[in-house]
């Protein structure tokens, strides 16, 4: 017989998961809680069903598995192995069994039983032939996310990111009093922010931080992608908050405190889940509503017991994940048709996370600022918001190649060679009084904005004409005066190396020598 100490194992978030019966057989339903709330369920009655050889290399092998991955990564896993089960169960070999798990699902279980297969190998189960062992080991290049970013290339009206138009009417439902007011917090942290949902459901009332010294407010964001943390909450990065989000976040934590004060929470999460409330004279249970007070007597959760230690005790009352799709969906009630589509929007956060990297993009913000902002780890997870710029203009040259007006169209705008007769020409214009200012020798596509790019880009090969910069530089310092009035400084920079480089060029037109400057070939 097996003592309780025995039986369970500590999670990799501290979590005790009892995962024997007294016997030392696996319990029929093993319970994985997660800070979330969440509690995820593993079923194991066929994995029982097993002999006793291989079910003792599971034992092993889940043991080895529950303080390294976390509840929803150890869920794929066990579906990978319940899977192998049932083919053994109906008489397949191992080999055999774990074949038919590979090719039910590839993008799902390749990983898993790679993994599997590794410890089995290392533990010496002798069913599993070294054949079948390297033939799993040597699978790569399956993912279930294949396709994950073909809505944001080709900007679905539907699941890529939101426009202008449709994030100012999105803004203006902040201010909707009919919504409520968590609700409403949700929608201007992804609009911000662009956060996933574990990092809503993650947030803690203790993570809005009002800095009366400096005279601003931040967020601290738990970050997901943690460079080898065990628990959610090690890492963190700040977001600068400003006064409307403030105000948002304010008044949520006040509401808060109404309603959910009695529950004592020492560290109460910033959206709380919607809970069944047991109120005195009626039968049964009500959804909380906005209003409705909850207290340690009226309050129900079937599952307390798992968070009944105390540096666990509060995230019982965090918001799962998945639930924040829920509350996104409903929200969509309160709002008008997409200016875009004449249809109901469809909010998602992930939406408003492909919105907030692909206007990064267009604000000049480099690879790493991009990673940064959206919480990713490494550059390669954001290269796909860059190529898009590019890939959009293959698109624009593949669908305009019959045509020849098209086709000079395309070449002017490409910088190539002229063709016969073409009605566009090559020559860069400046948009103040529209004279040439010079010409281009970039032989691919250039999606930057002429006259303003041009003078820090050295490809640009300027001419001699100074009135033609004269009038260039006008324009450039009339939008910079704008510009500092209005928007980012990353655009203000940007111009900035656009004037210098004007001014170079008038410079150079009136002989003086420049640094720098591509002559190019010719009177050019």
């Amino acid at each position: 017989m097996l003592t309780p100490q025995e039986r369970a194992f500590a999670n990799r978030i501290g979590y005790k998961v009892e995962l024997f019966d007294e016997v030392g057989e696996f319990n029929d339903v093993v319970s994985l809680p997660d800070d979330t709330s969440q509690v995820t369920k593993l079923y194991f009655t066929r994995i029982n069903e097993l002999g006793h050889e291989l079910k003792e290399q599971l034992k092993g092998y889940y043991i080895y598995l529950l303080p390294r991955y976390l509840p929803g990564t150890i869920s794929q896993y066990h579906y990978a192995i319940t899977c192998i089960a049932d083919n053994v169960i109906n008489g397949k070999t191992i080999d055999e069994a774990i074949g038919c798990a590979v090719m039910t699902t590839p993008a799902r279980f390749v990983n898993p039983i790679k993994s599997l297969v590794r410890y089995l190998i290392l533990n010496e189960y002798n069913e599993l032939s070294f054949d079948k062992a390297e033939e799993i080991l040597r699978l790569e290049g399956y993912t279930a996310n294949k396709n994950a970013y073909l809505t944001l290339f080709t900007m679905d009206e539907e699941l890529g990111p939101f426009t202008r138009e449709e994030l100012r009417v999105l803004n203006e439902a902040l201010k909707n009093e009919e919504i409520y007011i968590a609700d409403r917090l949700i929608l201007a942290l992804c609009i911000q922010f662009g956060l996933r949902p574990i990092q809503l459901s993650l947030l803690k009332e203790k993570d809005f931080i009002e800095d009366a010294e400096l005279g601003l407010c931040y967020l601290n964001v738990p970050r997901v992608k943690q460079k080898g943390g065990q628990f959610r909450r090690e890492e963190f990065t700040k977001r600068i908050v400003d006064d409307e989000l403030a105000v948002l976040i304010k008044r949520v934590i006040a509401n808060n405190h109404d309603s959910y004060g009695g529950l004592s929470i020492m560290e109460p999460p910033l959206f709380f889940r919607k809970v069944q409330v047991y109120i005195k004279g009626l039968k049964g249970a009500v959804k909380h509503f906005e209003g409705v007070k909850v207290d340690e007597g009226s309050y129900r959760s079937i599952n307390s017991q798992f968070y009944g230690e105390e540096n666990k005790a509060s995230y019982l009352h965090h918001n799962k994940p998945h639930n924040f799709y829920n509350r996104m969906i409903s929200t969509t009630s309160y709002l008008p048709l997409s200016p875009r589509t004449g249809k109901p929007f469809y909010l998602t956060p992930y939406r408003f996370r492909y919105t907030v990297g692909s206007n990064a993009v267009m604000e000049g913000m480099t690879e790493e600022e991009v990673a940064d902002l959206l919480d990713h780890s490494s550059t390669r997870c954001v290269k796909h918001y860059f190529r898009y710029t590019r890939e959009m203009w293959e698109l624009l040259e593949n669908a305009t190649a019959k045509r020849t007006e098209q086709q000079h169209f395309t070449a002017a705008w490409n910088r190539e060679e002229d063709l016969s007769g073409n009605i566009y020409g090559k020559e860069i214009i400046e948009l103040h009084a529209f004279t040439a200012i010079g010409k281009c020798q970039k032989e691919a596509a250039c999606y930057l904005e002429p006259a303003v790019a041009c003078y820090s880009c050295d490809k640009f090969c300027p001419n001699k004409e100074k009135s033609s910069h004269d009038n260039a530089l006008i324009s450039l310092k009339d939008r910079k005066k704008v510009v500092d009035e209005s928007t980012s400084s990353s655009l203000s920079k940007q111009l900035d190396e656009a004037i210098a480089g004007c001014e170079a060029a008038i410079a150079y037109a009136e002989g003086v020598e420049v640094v720098n400057i591509n002559e190019g070939s010719g009177d050019e």
